[in-house]
């Protein structure tokens, strides 16, 4: 059985669609690829950054949960970043029991009523002062929590 013309035109409209569409998919996602590893330079950049910046964060949850680089933790004293912020007084490392009330005293009075605060200490066995800054995060690095 022959096909009549119009059929095969048909058929040949519905590969040539396909064809593009198949094209078109391919430059689409080879854009997002693109846009996907400048993303990803962009955030290892910014990483290497902090990790080389002479401030480093600490993000404190509502829970006392805290976040921070590794290399906070040395600067603390301890080998690695602690669970929560009560952790950060460590027996012989660490801060001191005055100073970790006060760090903790800060933190509390910037969650509830989001005045940011500034305080210096000296970590135990410490030579040098670290100098803490406090303020609220933006809700993009910790969204629904205050901290």
């Amino acid at each position: 059985m022959i096909l009549p013309q119009t059929a095969l035109v048909l058929i040949g409209l519905l590969v040539a669609a396909w064809t593009l569409a198949a094209g078109w998919i391919m430059l689409s996602a080879r854009g997002r690829v693109r846009k996907a590893e400048a993303s990803q330079r962009l955030a290892r950049r910014l990483s290497r950054m902090v990790d080389e910046s002479p401030s480093l964060p600490l993000l404190v949850r509502a829970d006392g949960r805290i976040e921070g680089p590794s290399r906070l933790a040395g600067w603390f004293g301890l080998d690695a970043m602690p669970g929560y912020l009560s952790e950060l007084d460590a027996g012989q490392r660490g801060l001191g029991e005055s100073e970790l009330l006060q760090l903790n005293t800060a933190v509390r009075r910037t969650q509830k009523t989001g005045e940011p605060f500034r305080l210096a200490i000296t970590p135990r066995g410490g030579q040098r002062s670290l100098a803490l800054r406090g303020h609220l995060a933006d809700p993009q690095v910790s969204p629904g929590s205050p901290g």
